[in-house]
């Protein structure tokens, strides 16, 4: 585990040699901020307002932020942090320790995925889709903008399944959910409703245009 403390001025200023390892900086980058320049931009500012909340209430605190690695590489830390207190109760500043969670953070993220993506496409599958067609339908109605929803339809797909396998099936499925992905604009969704039915959103687009993208695909 990697540990540190802090003083009553809320600076760090101890690591342990494992995260010193781990970031493949000396002790002296690390003190008081320092360790901050290790933490992933999108993370720090929630780090700074969890720990500095709890250290100001004298409270035990755990977050989770991407640390770097002297590689470069990010990886995921559970930080969790207490008081500490001399003999006679007097505050002295806090004491944390880090385990690095990034593997049972990418299955979290891979059963979140399978739960709202289509398997053998790897669109969104259903569920996820319907719940992007309602805030869509929100967000147009609160601009007054217009759009379109495309229902598609794979002509003689069974034949395809039956005369040429199933595998054959899944590749045209995979293949025409690419093609199609390729050609949408970012603000575009596209997700498989299930079998060889398509759902296309095309957010502020009016009649022709939707009847120009349907004809594309």
């Amino acid at each position: 585990a990697l540990f540190w403390t802090s003083g009553l001025d809320k600076g760090c200023d101890w690591f342990n040699q494992t995260w010193l390892d781990f970031t493949g900086r000396g002790m002296e980058q690390e003190l008081g901020n320092g360790w901050a320049e290790g933490v992933h931009p999108d993370d720090l500012a929630r780090c700074l307002e969890i720990y500095c909340g709890a250290f100001d209430a004298r409270q035990p605190f755990s977050m989770e932020y991407r640390l770097r690695h002297f590689s470069g590489e990010y990886r995921w830390f559970m930080d969790q942090g207490s008081p500490r207190f001399d003999a006679e109760g007097r505050f002295l500043g806090y004491i944390g320790h880090c385990m690095d969670i990034t593997e049972a953070k990418r299955a979290e993220e891979e059963i979140e995925r399978l739960a709202y993506h289509d398997a053998l496409t790897g669109l969104p599958n259903r569920a996820l889709f319907l719940d992007r067609l309602t805030q869509t339908l929100t967000a147009a109605h609160r601009n007054r903008r217009c759009g379109a929803v495309l229902f598609v339809d794979l002509d003689q797909f069974k034949r395809i399944n039956d005369v040429h396998g199933h595998a054959t099936g899944d590749a045209v499925l995979r293949e025409f959910s690419a093609a199609v992905h390729d050609s949408m604009r970012s603000t575009d969704a596209f997700g498989r409703y299930g079998g060889e039915e398509f759902l296309l959103i095309l957010v502020g687009t009016d009649a022709a245009e939707a009847l120009e993208a349907a004809e594309r695909i």
